[in-house]
């Protein structure tokens, strides 16, 4: 479901007309794996989770642009109880 999920996201990504949307200089934040754990969900640890994330970087960067583009932020990293 992840694959297909990234899959998704990709060809949306793809699409989006590089003269409209310039790749941000900037990463976007990391999510707060405790934002799950909290809930007793199983995740990775944060290590292999932040090795997993920089390996999408550029898509997470076009991303960023794109929501951006269109007046929106990228959701912060408050926790759950905040």
């Amino acid at each position: 479901m992840i694959q297909e999920a990234r899959s998704s996201i990709e060809g949306y990504l793809d699409a989006l007309s590089p003269r409209l949307i310039k790749t941000a200089g900037q990463v976007p934040s990391i999510a707060n794996l405790d934002d799950i754990r909290i809930f007793g969900l199983p995740t990775m640890t944060d290590k292999e989770f932040k090795a997993e994330v920089e390996q999408l970087q550029g898509g997470r960067r076009k991303l960023l642009s794109a929501l951006e583009s269109d007046a929106r932020q990228w959701p912060s990293g408050q926790t759950v109880g905040t």
